[in-house]
């Protein structure tokens, strides 16, 4: 048993300011748990000595040092008499400034329950303060056995402490474009010589950004030979410098913690005016970051339709690309200050 070292400084404040929720539970404390076996043995040992309290071993909680003080008959200097009274004392011997909240538990052994005070707000420590609730609870009911607390001289307390690290995580949803009626039109050429693997637009900027249209005229692998495929995609490439002989390279208009949410409207035009239907559309939305930079619709038309629709939509070997970006939000992480 550790006897204490020092006397502790007044430095509580009122009692009904620190009482919080009280709830009962049945998960034991997490951080620390003080276990008496023979309640009246501690308190003559600690008279003897011309001791008010007792000071429980250093533990480690939310990434600090503690230490837990419990005076048996109540902390006689901050109104504690006649109570039992429970402190946290921080153990950092460096002036180091914890905001923390913390909870301080009984153990009623005949409900088989920890009754529980937990704060309201946040307790300050600086260096080796101490902080906690001077009236826990009255001798006179901590000492009948029918309430629990005491039963066969023996009892036990408990703590949980969760600083408050002042991170400011979190995240500002901003809007960037607000229902645009403006339309992008990418007209491409020769479509039955194009490659299997891809054809790309040339970039064009919205709402700040700059983005390209991917086309894979014989559709993506898993849509190979049926579909027309398109997507959307931030263009990621920035030019050498003229005459350089470095290769290009790729570098994300979306750092690491943003993300931008694109709603936007993907079509092909039918060429023959006054014939339905005007255009085939799908509509995407979708989120956008330094790793998804591309999103769009492997499945957007089926080749045998757009074969037999061939005058309309294919017109003298043509086809008619239409992207209308109707919004766009940026969701940015926030930073500590």
């Amino acid at each position: 048993m550790r006897m204490p070292y020092g006397v502790p400084k007044p430095l509580d404040t009122p009692n009904e300011e620190m009482r919080g929720l009280e709830t009962w539970r049945e998960l034991p404390p997490t951080h620390y748990i003080l276990k008496i076996e023979s309640f009246t043995s501690l308190v003559r040992i600690l008279k003897k000595t011309s001791l008010d309290h007792y000071e429980s071993k250093e533990f480690k909680a939310s990434g600090h040092n503690w230490m837990l003080l419990l005076y048996p008959w109540g902390d006689e200097k901050r109104n504690g008499s006649h109570h039992i009274s429970l402190y946290l004392k921080s153990m950092e011997y460096y002036k180091v400034e914890i905001n923390a909240l913390v909870i301080f538990f009984v153990y009623d052994q005949l409900k088989d329950k920890y009754w529980s005070i937990q704060d309201k707000t946040a307790r300050n420590f600086h260096g080796q303060d101490e902080s906690g609730v001077s009236q826990l609870v009255s001798l006179k009911r901590f000492e009948d056995a029918s309430n629990g607390f005491l039963v066969n001289d023996s009892c036990v307390f408990g703590v949980e402490v969760f600083a408050i690290r002042s991170g400011n995580k979190g995240e500002r949803f901003r809007t960037l474009r607000e229902q645009s009626k403006s339309v992008y039109i990418w007209t491409v050429q020769k479509f039955s010589e194009l490659k299997a693997t891809g054809h790309f637009s040339e970039p064009f900027s919205v709402g700040g950004f700059k983005w390209r249209l991917h086309l894979y005229p014989e559709g993506i692998p898993k849509a190979k030979g049926k579909y027309l495929s398109i997507y959307l995609c931030l263009h990621e490439e920035s030019e050498s410098p003229p005459g350089s002989e470095k290769k290009k390279q790729y570098e994300s208009q979306l750092p690491s913690g943003k993300r931008m949410h694109v709603e936007f409207k993907l079509s092909i035009n039918n060429q023959v005016k006054d014939k339905e239907p005007k255009k085939l559309s799908e509509i995407g939305k979708v989120w956008f970051s330094a790793v998804e930079t591309a999103w769009g619709f492997p499945y957007f038309a089926h080749l045998d339709y757009l074969r037999w629709r061939r005058s309309d939509f294919i017109y003298k070997d043509a086809l008619l690309i239409e992207l209308q970006i109707i919004s766009m939000s940026l969701d940015t992480s926030l930073s500590p200050p």
